[in-house]
C-alpha cells in the first residue's frame, strides 16, 4: 500500500498545508484526527509531509486532513464543474441517454455538515434556487444503507472520489481536482433520471410478450423490424433487448417509444413541441 503522507495539520485552530508552516517543531501544529503534535518534515530528501511527534502515526490522520481539506476548498469556491448525467434503463441492453452535460454551475451558498432528516452530507451545494448534496470519498464511499436515505429524500448528490489521488498532492492541485476537474465526480443519485424516466414511461406504448415455442414475441413492431407474412414483429431476446426505444420490461410486456420515434431527451422534446403547436 502507497504511504500516505499527511499533508494537513492544524495550527491556530485552522487547516494549514505543510507548505504554509516553518519546518520541524515550530510549524506548531496537531493532527487533525488524533490532536497529538505534529512535526513538520521539510528535508531535501523526503515528500514534504507532517509526522506524528513521539508518537505512532494515527490511523485516521490522514483521511481526516484530506475530508477536511476538500470541504474547506469548496466552502469557499464560488463556482464548480458538475459532470454529465446520463439515463440508463434498467433491465434492457440499450445505450444509456445524456440528460444534460458537463457544465460549469455558480455556488450560491454551501453548507457543512448540515442534518436532513437522518441523512448529515458532507456538503449542501446551493445554486440556481436547488441544492445537491456532495459526498468526499476518501476512504469510505455511499454505501447502500445512505444511498437509499439519499434517494428517499430525493436529493441529488454527487460523490468526489479522492481516494486514488497522489498522496503529496499540492494544495492547488487539489483545489483544481475538486473544482475544474470531472475525473473522478459522480452521480450517485439524480432526481432528474426519476423525472426523465417518468416522462419516458407516460409517453411509451404497452406492447405484450407473446410466447411462441422457445421464442418470445412482441407483435406489431412499430419499425418493422421482422416480419412474418405481412404482419411486423419483432423478438424479445434478439431485437428488444437492444433497441434504443426499448423504455422498460414488465411482466406481461414491454413500454416501447417506436411509434412515435424517441429514443433520446431530445426526441422527446421535439415530439411534445410539435404536439403542442397542434393543440
Amino acid at each position: 500500500m502507497k504511504k500516505q503522507h499527511l499533508q494537513y495539520g492544524i495550527k491556530d485552530n485552522k487547516l494549514v498545508h505543510i507548505s504554509e508552516v516553518e519546518k520541524g517543531l515550530e510549524c506548531n501544529c496537531i493532527c487533525p484526527a488524533c490532536k497529538s503534535k505534529l512535526i513538520a518534515k521539510k528535508g531535501n530528501k523526503v515528500i514534504h509531509h507532517f509526522a506524528h511527534y513521539n508518537a505512532d502515526e494515527c490511523e485516521y490522520g490522514y483521511q481526516t486532513a484530506l475530508h477536511l481539506a476538500a470541504k474547506e476548498i469548496l466552502f469557499n469556491a464560488k463556482e464548480m464543474i458538475i459532470p454529465s448525467l446520463f439515463l440508463k434503463f434498467p433491465y434492457t441492453n440499450r445505450s444509456s441517454i445524456k440528460i444534460f452535460d458537463e457544465q460549469r454551475i455558480t455556488i450560491d451558498n454551501i453548507e457543512l455538515e448540515k442534518t436532513y432528516n437522518d441523512i448529515v452530507p458532507d456538503i449542501v451545494v446551493y445554486s440556481h434556487g436547488s441544492k445537491f448534496f456532495v459526498e468526499i470519498y476518501v476512504t469510505h464511499a455511499i454505501d447502500d444503507v445512505k444511498l437509499e436515505k439519499i434517494k428517499n429524500a430525493k436529493v441529488s448528490t454527487l460523490e468526489i472520489d479522492l481516494s486514488k489521488i497522489e498522496r503529496d498532492i499540492t494544495h492547488e492541485d487539489l483545489k483544481h481536482y475538486l473544482i475544474d476537474s470531472c475525473k473522478e465526480k459522480y452521480w450517485k443519485y439524480n432526481i432528474n433520471t426519476e423525472i426523465w424516466m417518468k416522462r419516458f414511461k407516460d409517453i411509451a406504448d404497452k406492447k405484450t410478450n407473446i410466447s411462441r415455442g422457445m421464442a418470445q414475441h412482441i407483435d406489431y413492431c412499430p419499425i418493422n423490424i421482422r416480419n412474418y407474412r405481412g404482419k411486423s414483429y419483432a423478438n424479445f431476446i434478439d431485437d428488444c433487448l437492444y433497441c434504443d426505444y426499448l423504455v422498460g420490461n414488465e411482466i406481461d410486456g414491454i413500454l416501447c417509444t417506436g411509434k412515435k420515434r424517441i429514443s433520446t431527451k431530445e426526441d422527446y422534446i421535439n415530439y411534445m413541441r410539435e404536439n403542442a403547436k397542434k393543440e
